[in-house]
């Protein structure tokens, strides 16, 4: 574990410094040269004097503005985010994979190399993303990731369900929602949550979406053996995976019609 944490701490000093951080301390320099590497051709003066208003803005802001009909909107949509990321079940699979394989067949040794093969597929579509973001924009990523999850999610419970596939199927099955989760939600969810919110409620507002996103990971994580363990066979994984393919087909028809695309759009410009 503390060679990952090592590479990690070594990268945090590849990262660029906030435009907003920098224009909030004076140094208009610096933001002017972040900003021009990353928005280039962009006009720097103007993006400088919005954020200059937005900070300005945010110094007077109060909790209670989070209470406010628009300000609340968005609230609610960020702790939706946070509940419906959970409610795909993708946590379930990375605590619980090993059990889940060898309920459907497997062999010990054999389930946790299904579980190594899991991580890494959501490694290599989480790079995946990070190319894509920008490019295809957050909202159709979203989309087209939360259908196939959708997809697979339901084949999956009923195969569990029917024994219509072999233990191996299951397998691809669960790689396919994992490729389609990493390469969305995935990657996805943590950049909506910086992003949906004003400047003036920003830290406030992701904090919240970011406490829905544990808080049902906790709740999921804690009732999934509960809930298993009430079904004979194994079958109560196939239930618990039919309620997390109902949910995250839900959360299409959420996400199609509340949130919008913050591709190429400055922060300053979530007012």
């Amino acid at each position: 574990m503390a060679i990952p944490a090592i590479l990690f701490l070594m990268m945090l000093f590849m990262v660029g410094r906030s435009p907003r951080w920098l224009v909030k301390e004076g140094r208009n320099s610096e933001a002017k040269k972040v900003i021009r590497d990353v928005y280039p051709g962009a006009d720097i003066d103007h993006i400088i004097d919005d954020i200059r208003q937005s900070i300005d803005r945010e110094s007077v802001q109060k909790v209670s503005t989070l209470f406010k009909e628009g300000n609340f909107r968005l609230v609610i949509i960020g702790v939706a985010v946070g509940m419906f990321n959970q409610f795909t079940g993708i946590n379930i699979i990375m605590y619980y994979a090993t059990d889940i394989f060898r309920s459907a067949g497997f062999s010990t040794n054999s389930a946790i190399g299904q579980t190594v093969v899991i991580g890494a597929v959501n490694l290599l579509f989480t790079l995946l993303a990070m190319r894509l973001i920008d490019k295809l924009g957050r909202r159709k990523l979203l989309l087209t990731g939360t259908i196939g999850m959708s997809v697979f999610l339901g084949l999956f419970s009923i195969s569990y369900l029917s024994d219509i596939f072999s233990s191996w199927s299951l397998l691809v099955l669960l790689v396919c929602f994992i490729a389609f989760f990493a390469s969305s939600q995935g990657a996805v969810i943590w950049v909506l949550l910086a992003e949906i919110f004003p400047n003036n409620i920003r830290g406030r507002g992701a904090s919240i979406g970011s406490f829905s996103h544990w808080f049902f990971n906790g709740l999921t994580t804690f009732l999934f053996p509960v809930i298993t363990g009430l079904f004979a066979g194994g079958k109560g994984t196939g239930y618990v995976f039919i309620f997390y393919t109902v949910m995250t087909f839900t959360s299409f028809f959420i996400f199609k019609r509340y949130l919008i695309e913050m591709k190429g759009r400055s922060l300053e410009s979530s007012r």
